[in-house]
């Protein structure tokens, strides 16, 4: 399978790449190992080959470049499973092919600022990373465990297929065999929208998610279930990175640019340098275009990557792939359910998901906040013990006075960050907000009027 492009699979079981078609023949062509190199591989990194296994298939049921897929009954567990072999010295040349790629690549971006912008260094130093990660199947079983463990905790339909830590090694990887069909026919709308669910509960929630659901990857069991495999490709999202998609993704539900804005600016390398103002009119104007479209968040989606390049701002690596996995999942789901549409899907999602998750990321901000303005506050010269103390003259000086007044208003302006801060969706979480925000504001404005009042009463 092509690990960076959406893929397609006719009726016939074909692959094909909408960019990359010869690489799927390349694929195709790779010589499986022979029996006996099958036998040395495992008998040298599990153990003796014949009483591992009750049965082992040695034609492989899948085949590419970094290696190949079996299938075999395990003698002691009794379970059928299936078996991923890497190849010998794949690692290696794998290695040695993609740094010449970088260094082409980084050819090209010193003799062309527009390719530079296009930021395909980082995305060719990306692309080897998860190559490399995929030559080594510790971190596909850990990938694995993880999602399946987060699935269950926070109870996604989705099967993850179990991992045999026993029977596994860096070279290879024995999991549960789901007995299945790829999504490669027609799903009802209820299963489209359950994997869509799950995905942007990967991204938004559990900040770990599969970075290439190409049909291949999806499967539906005889009794309806559905199954995720292949954890080869995972992106990890850090706190931050999943607070810029949760606010980007409220904001686009409610039509919001400048929260849509700001969720931007956050995912964004050096977010902080951007234009904000500038960017809230672009997505504007985007939103109005796409509104046309019959599925507008589809088009929103693909316009805003292109807005991004031509603005010369940069997604963070992993938010890029973030987005280049939906994208990809909405083309599998286009293909497979006619009724499926990513604007209606990406509502409904928003509609019900946990309106906490949003009340603990403005938390978060406000704790950020505070835990910055505090420190400040408490080195100024007028503050002593933290207490405020004012060094007064006989004649009540006027920098006496601003003194006072500007603590006063400084404690006034976090109150009313806390409050901005607590501005969220949803008229339930207002009315359980908006009296404790309220409190701190009128408190703010207590120590301001308590403070002038103290200044200008007359010294004794």
């Amino acid at each position: 399978m092509c690990k960076v492009c959406p893929s397609v699979i006719d009726q016939k079981g074909h692959v094909t790449c909408k960019l990359h078609p010869s690489v799927l023949q390349l694929h195709d062509q790779v010589k499986p190992l022979s029996s006996q190199e099958l036998k040395s591989i495992i008998d040298n990194k599990i153990g003796n080959m014949d009483e591992t296994y009750e049965s082992f298939g040695m034609e492989p049921i899948a085949a590419a470049s970094i290696g190949q897929v079996h299938l075999a009954k395990l003698k002691m567990a009794g379970e059928k499973v299936v078996v991923k072999i890497l190849r010998p010295d794949v690692k290696q040349k794998m290695t040695v092919d993609l740094d010449i790629l970088i260094q082409f690549v980084s050819w090209l971006s010193e003799r062309s600022v527009k390719i530079k912008r296009l930021g395909l260094i980082q995305l060719a130093e990306g692309f080897k990373q998860n190559l490399i990660e995929e030559t080594d199947f510790d971190i596909e079983a850990l990938n694995t465990n993880l999602i399946r463990k987060a699935f269950e905790e926070h109870n996604i339909r989705i099967r993850v297929p179990e991992i045999y830590s026993e029977y596994s090694t860096k070279q290879i990887l024995t999991m549960e065999y789901i007995e299945g069909t790829s999504f490669t026919k027609a799903v009802t709308s209820d299963v489209s929208e359950r994997v869509m669910h799950a995905f942007l509960d990967q991204i938004l929630v559990i900040g770990i998610f599969h970075a290439d659901p190409h049909p291949g990857n999806l499967m539906l069991t005889a009794d309806g279930e559905v199954a995720l495999i292949d954890f080869g490709s995972v992106g990890y999202l850090t706190d931050e990175e999943r607070g810029g998609m949760l606010s980007f993704l409220m904001g686009y539900s409610n039509r919001d640019t400048k929260e849509m804005a700001y969720g931007l600016t956050r995912v964004c390398e050096d977010g902080h340098l951007l234009d904000e103002k500038l960017i809230e009119q672009r997505l504007s104007r985007l939103l109005s275009e796409a509104s046309f479209s019959p599925d507008p968040t589809s088009v929103m989606m693909k316009r805003m990557m292109s807005m991004i390049t031509e603005m010369g701002m940069s997604l963070k690596p992993t938010i890029a792939g973030a987005f280049r996995a939906i994208i990809t999942l909405d083309g599998t789901l286009s293909s497979v359910d006619d009724t499926y549409s990513l604007s209606a899907t990406s509502q409904s999602y928003a509609t019900h998901m946990d309106k906490g998750q949003v009340v603990k990321e403005r938390l978060t901000k406000v704790k950020e906040q505070i835990t910055d303005y505090i420190p400040k506050l408490l080195e100024l010269p007028i503050l002593k013990d933290n207490k405020i103390t004012i060094a007064r003259e006989e004649n009540h000086s006027l920098h006496d006075f601003m003194g006072t007044l500007t603590v006063g208003i400084f404690t006034v302006i976090c109150m009313v960050v806390m409050l901005a801060s607590f501005v969220v969706q949803g008229e339930s979480m207002r009315f359980l907000l908006a009296p404790l925000s309220i409190s701190g504001f009128g408190v703010g404005m207590i120590i301001l009027i308590m403070a002038v009042i103290k200044q200008l009463k007359p010294k004794v």
